[in-house]
């Protein structure tokens, strides 16, 4: 779970340094896409939608904030070369803002996902296991 979560907000991160940061905002959404479909399909097979509320909010409550944040990092790491702060240079603003970066994902980003991954693995299955067999 940590190694597929790490590797979607490395790639936006990694795409959002050759696209002005526009690829963070593509890449890391689409989740949300699938989670759409998947609440569409239950709808449709007659199950409650409201059944994985629980499954998503249970870790998802760390989980999501730090998809927002490696997500602004990267569209700031991105976009802060078509307009540099004044008085810096492109490469200096480009090199703050990547250890800007690099700092966020040590602090928050890595252990935020380490968190969400074993919430997701243990909490939730047991959260899920008492909703259903009530």
């Amino acid at each position: 779970i940590f190694i597929q979560n790490w590797q979607v907000l490395a790639l936006a991160t990694a795409f959002a340094v050759f696209t002005f940061g526009s690829m963070a905002l593509v890449i890391t959404p689409a989740v949300y896409l699938i989670i759409g479909y998947v609440l569409t399909q239950m709808a449709l097979a007659g199950y409650s939608p409201l059944l994985l509320i629980p499954a998503i909010a249970v870790h998802g409550i760390v989980e999501i904030p730090v998809i927002i944040i490696a997500t602004a990092s990267a569209l700031r790491l991105g976009a802060v070369i078509t307009k540099p702060p004044q008085g810096a240079t492109v490469g200096q603003a480009w090199t703050l803002a990547f250890a800007d970066m690099v700092k966020l994902w040590l602090g928050v980003i890595l252990p935020g996902l380490l968190l969400a991954a074993l919430i997701e693995a243990t909490v939730t299955p047991a959260v899920m296991q008492a909703l259903l067999s009530r």
